[in-house]
């Protein structure tokens, strides 16, 4: 019996020691929000969300993106990454932007409305989440 209880200690500490989120950071997110004339729809909302981003660069063919809540409490991805630079070691630097319109009249919003987000990288076949430890991000 204590054999088996040493195995799951040392379990549960190399699950502490090294999360599942250690492959991808969020450093910096900001919303804004800026109102827009169009000679169609007339006056209208344009929301910009912004994420900066550092992942362990563990192959070349990867996804980065936002994963924000629909009004609906359906998730989706969204956004476009760029890639800036190297953020030192095996590190590197993304920025991801995702932008949609509130027009007057339309009931239709998507993920970048949402006040919930998290970051998803996709790599070698495995996902890897900052989701601010299971909370999401607001």
């Amino acid at each position: 019996m204590k054999k088996l209880v040493n195995g799951i200690m040392i379990v549960a500490l190399t699950c502490i020691a090294t999360p599942a989120w250690a492959q991808v950071q969020l450093l910096r997110a900001e919303l804004s929000k800026e109102t827009w004339f169009n000679t169609t729809y007339g006056e209208y909302t344009v929301i910009t969300r912004e994420a900066l981003v550092k992942v362990e660069n563990l192959g070349y063919r990867k996804s980065i993106a936002i994963w924000a809540a629909f009004e609906d409490g359906h998730w989706n991805s969204t956004g476009v990454p760029e890639y800036l630079g190297s953020a030192g070691g095996n590190w590197e630097l993304w920025r991801i932007v995702a932008r949609t319109e509130e027009r007057p009249g339309a009931n239709f919003k998507w993920g970048v409305n949402s006040d919930e987000f998290a970051i998803r990288y996709q790599v070698n076949g495995q996902t890897y989440w900052d989701n601010n430890g299971g909370s999401n991000y607001a």
